[in-house]
């Protein structure tokens, strides 16, 4: 949970993150009414600078589990 700042300033963000086994042409389907958008990134190439501040400590673990899988 993240307190907004700047213009949205004023309510809660609640982030949820999953990790599936998927591609990007497997996953087009988006509800408009739900989403703004939808982007791809590969794990190490994350736009950290503009998301949630608790995306770089999620990622940091899943590169982790990654690692130990290979």
């Amino acid at each position: 949970m993240t307190e907004t700042v700047g213009a949205t300033a004023g309510h809660t963000d609640v982030s949820l993150w999953y990790v599936c086994a998927a591609t990007p042409r497997s996953c087009r389907a988006t509800t408009k009414a739900s989403f703004c958008g939808v982007a791809w990134f590969p794990l190490a190439e994350l736009p950290l600078e503009r998301a949630d501040p608790h995306l770089a400590r999620f990622a940091e673990k899943l590169r982790n589990v990654v690692a130990s899988l290979a």
